[in-house]
């Protein structure tokens, strides 16, 4: 990363990087604040059996949240790949995740907003404009599954050769490698799913099937690189530089048990209307992946500060002579 020797230009630069800490705090309120009306909504509905308000608040609400929460993740990355120079291998990472986070940012929008018969949805204006929500809807999935997820596990591989060559690859603990053989876990259930969907005399295997089927082993890999680069970046500035690997390692994690819910509730092995805890996955998962690259802004922040101060004292040091 290319950071100011000066103390002025050290100055400038930190003047020019908005302060990501209030973006974090702006993204955790708004979860924080989501989920608790969630919760309320979740428990009028277990108590009346009324789901009016409920679908409101997902729909109207927590759909263009999901939006608002992935434009974030792409201004984030966008901004992170931006201190970095054009040959580092770093910003190389940080391009890829940033191409992550706009294929994301579309995705949401086609899903959760123009997808769906909800007042946010500006094709209210045209007539015959939900005609074609189903196919936006069908298309954001394919977006934010496994195209969305290939750019990050390819940003998070990338990282990772990085850190390997740099020798910050350590040994693993227990739980670690625990949470290592549960993403083969989720592997070998996709491979299960797979195999019980294709004996299904209903099921007729198209490309657009099998592409929708890589997003549970890509979801398994991205956790599993997160965790690797989480735990070699931890001692790192003072902790700062393994935060956005984390990040994206509690955001897999939740979007992994989301989906292996999803589809066992598609199996029809578990009743739809008992997965409502998971409802609430969606929202932390899509606030962590916003949230990774908030992160590595407030690194670069930190640097930058450190860089100022150090450019400062030298320079007091060399007027005291």
């Amino acid at each position: 990363m290319s950071l100011a020797a000066t103390p002025g230009q050290a100055q400038e630069a930190l003047r020019s990087l908005a302060s990501p800490a209030v973006l974090r705090r702006t993204i955790l309120f708004s979860w924080a604040a989501f989920s608790a009306v969630a919760l309320l909504s979740a428990a009028h509905w277990l108590a009346t059996g009324e789901s009016r308000w409920l679908d409101f608040w997902f729909k109207e609400i927590g759909g263009p949240l999901l939006a608002v929460f992935a434009v974030a993740e792409a201004a984030g990355a966008a901004a992170a790949a931006s201190w970095f120079s054009p040959g580092e291998p770093m910003g190389k990472v940080w391009r890829l995740l940033a191409a992550a986070g706009a294929v994301h940012a579309v995705s949401m929008v086609l899903r959760h907003i123009l997808g769906l018969q909800i007042g946010a949805n500006p094709l209210h204006s045209f007539g015959g404009g939900f005609q074609a929500a189903a196919l936006l809807r069908n298309f954001g999935q394919v977006l934010g599954g496994t195209l969305y997820f290939a750019l990050l596990a390819a940003g998070l591989t990338l990282a990772l050769r990085e850190h390997w060559k740099l020798r910050l690859i350590r040994s693993l603990s227990r739980s670690e490698l625990a949470v290592l053989l549960a993403a083969g876990g989720v592997f070998a259930y996709t491979l299960l799913a797979a195999r019980f969907w294709l004996s299904q005399p209903e099921v007729r295997p198209n490309p657009l099937w099998w592409i929708g089927w890589l997003t549970d082993p890509l979801l398994a890999l991205l956790f599993s690189l997160s965790l690797l680069l989480g735990k070699s970046a931890g001692r790192l500035q003072g902790g700062l530089l393994g935060r956005p690997w984390l990040a994206y390692f509690s955001a897999s994690l939740l979007t992994c048990i989301g989906s292996l819910f999803a589809g066992l509730s598609e199996a029809g092995l578990v009743r739809g209307e008992a997965l409502w805890p998971v409802w609430l996955l969606w929202h932390p998962a899509a606030a962590a992946f916003a949230l990774a690259p908030v992160y590595q802004l407030e690194a670069v922040r930190y640097a930058i500060r450190h860089t100022a101060a150090l450019a400062g004292s030298g320079g007091s040091r060399a007027s005291g002579r």
